[in-house]
């Protein structure tokens, strides 16, 4: 799994070698954010904006805040990527009002977590698995022709992709499927 981890460059901290760590133990391969440079900013912007995109998730950490890299938190939410945005609490008390901003919006892939110098490692650990529950699976399906001729029908008059409306219909089944619904409650007992 790919992490893009982005922060304020201001931010020189050995929290930012902490991150790396926990995310080089859990075996995530790691991509940062390129610095800002004036003389380059479009080719800057670009690389980091295609390393974003080709990530599974995003950690963000906002003690210090930086409109760029709420930008790159929009973008990857507008894209379905899974966004922690953390903050330490020692420093600041609350978060800053561009994450209030960006909670007022409420997006699921979304999760805002504080942390403090000795609960860096568990609240991280606590984010990482609630954003695992949320990274999209690919999945290749071939269909004969009178099912994407439904497709095709259905993006036409609805307006939908055709990923969509097979996520609809799917989701669709699994919350009628009662044993499948005993299989999910078992499992969240068991947790």
């Amino acid at each position: 799994m790919k992490v893009y981890l982005s922060y304020n460059y201001k931010f020189k901290s050995d929290t930012i070698v902490r991150i790396r760590d926990i995310l080089k133990i859990r075996r995530f391969g790691i991509v940062e954010r390129i610095p800002i440079n004036k003389l380059e900013i479009k080719k800057i912007i670009q690389s980091n904006e295609s390393n974003l995109l080709k990530s599974d998730l995003v950690i963000i950490e906002y003690t210090y805040k930086s409109t760029y890299i709420l930008y790159e938190a929009s973008i990857s939410i507008a894209n379905k990527k899974p966004v922690i945005i953390i903050y330490n609490s020692d420093t600041i008390s609350k978060p800053h009002a561009q994450i209030k901003t960006l909670q007022n919006n409420p997006s699921r892939y979304l999760l805002v977590k504080k942390y403090t110098t000795s609960t860096l490692e568990m609240r991280l650990s606590e984010a990482l698995e609630e954003a695992r529950n949320l990274m999209q699976t690919k999945f290749l399906l071939i269909l004969p022709p009178h099912i994407d001729q439904y497709l095709e029908w259905n993006v036409k008059r609805n307006g939908l992709s055709k990923a969509d409306v097979t996520r609809q219909a799917l989701e669709t089944i699994m919350s009628k499927d009662i044993e499948y619904q005993k299989y999910l409650e078992e499992l969240n007992s068991s947790e």
